[in-house]
């Protein structure tokens, strides 16, 4: 389930209330299968051919129980492609979306064989990830989809590989750790540790569709330990809209005793409905790909294990926004578009006087033309700590050139 965190995360949260997913189960000649995928601002996409005739890019997640279709116009092939409809939960989970569920369609994934699948197609098409993300995406591919295998996730090769068996040499360097799967969804008990001490043990969902390092619930009523120091800043913005919260970091953050990270820069979002506060009755937060591009990830559900391995030569560092400021793209050229969305108050980006709507032109004399995506835009504002950016950008009718020097803002 996803929702889309600006400038980087995450994502779209959605429940569906008695939904029968229809799957044709199928058996293999091969234990062995590749999906290859492109990693764009902290995002997996996935090619998918859909009824065999439809292209389309999906968001491999596991944190969603569904596969997701953002626009029911992408079914314009089909006569009758529904067959009932029901109501959703978008982004902040509290406004309802109608949604329509799908014949069986075939899909086709890597060298994974077609199978079979109900779709949850949105009536209509209210995610904005193309703008996030800098590419189209239609929808999201659920991880569960693959739950019978050993899901094997390599971001440094970009590429999922899919087994029915390991042998015990190849996880010899592997750390295995616990989880429960809950609607067909990962989760680690995890220990986060704020400054001064403050520790929460929480449960944490393993969530691929997230392009942030990690999130946590929070509400009035039973608050957890928060960050020193936190910034207003806007999580995501998905279905239902813009989703509002706060950034800060963490001291530590363990996986198990024997994994833990430090300095992890981490979201707060405060859980105001009923619907909402449900969530908090399994699920404190999330984990995203930030994080988990750090490691070699095999996924057993059979299992009810993790086995994580670090990427050769890469040793944990959160590699964060050091400015403060958020990019979206828009327009059918977007590499010639791309604007400033949020700035967040007391940020190196709020410093140097950029505002959200801001047209960038040029950083440090390259044209954003010719740095062709938002992905390339988007490696400049987290250069280390102390880097300066001289940035054009163009505000109504007026051409202007701010300086800015980045820095790690939430210590």
């Amino acid at each position: 389930m996803k929702l889309c965190i600006a400038g980087t995360f995450s994502a779209l949260r959605i429940l569906c209330f008695m939904m029968l997913v229809s799957v044709h189960t199928l058996t293999y000649a091969s234990d062995y299968f590749e999906i290859p995928f492109r990693y764009v601002n902290s995002y997996m996409l996935v090619d998918v051919l859909v009824d065999q005739k439809i292209k389309m890019s999906l968001l491999f997640d596991t944190g969603s129980e569904h596969n997701i279709i953002f626009d029911k116009q992408n079914f314009y092939f089909s006569s009758s492609p529904f067959i009932r409809e029901i109501t959703v939960f978008g982004a902040d989970l509290n406004v309802e979306i109608p949604a329509l569920v799908s014949r069986p369609f075939s899909l086709k994934v890597g060298t994974f064989p077609e199978i079979f699948q109900s779709l949850l197609v949105l009536k209509e098409h209210s995610s904005n990830f193309d703008q996030m993300i800098g590419e189209s995406v239609h929808g999201i591919l659920s991880a569960s989809l693959f739950k019978n295998y050993l899901i094997q996730i390599d971001y440094r090769r970009k590429n999922i590989s899919l087994r029915s068996t390991i042998s015990e040499k190849k996880l010899k360097n592997f750390s295995s750790i616990p989880l429960e799967i809950y609607k067909n969804k990962p989760y680690l008990a995890c220990k986060v540790r704020m400054s001064g001490g403050q520790q929460n043990n929480l449960r944490l969902l393993m969530d691929t569709g997230a392009g942030i390092e990690a999130l946590l619930y929070n509400r009035s009523s039973q608050q957890i330990c928060l960050p020193a120091k936190l910034l207003p800043a806007p999580i995501g913005s998905g279905l239902g809209g813009v989703i509002s919260g706060a950034l800060g970091r963490s001291e530590s953050l363990c996986l198990q005793d024997s994994i833990c990270l430090q300095d992890v820069p981490i979201y707060i979002q405060e859980l105001l409905s009923d619907h909402a506060l449900k969530e908090l009755d399994f699920k404190q937060g999330l984990l995203g790909n930030k994080l988990w591009e750090n490691y070699i990830s095999i996924l057993d559900y059979s299992n009810n294990t993790l086995w994580l391995k670090k990427n050769s030569g890469r040793k944990w560092k959160s590699r964060g926004d050091h400015s403060g400021i958020s990019l979206v793209t828009t327009g059918s050229d977007r590499s010639l578009n791309i604007f400033i969305q949020y700035v967040i108050p007391g940020s190196p980006g709020s410093e140097s006087g950029l505002l959200p709507g801001d047209k960038l032109i040029t950083i440090n004399g390259w044209s954003v033309k010719l740095l062709g995506s938002l992905q390339t835009v988007n490696k400049f504002l987290r250069r280390d700590a102390d880097k300066v950016l001289r940035i054009k950008v163009k505000r109504h009718d007026k051409t202007l050139i701010k300086k800015l020097t980045l820095r790690n803002y939430l210590e």
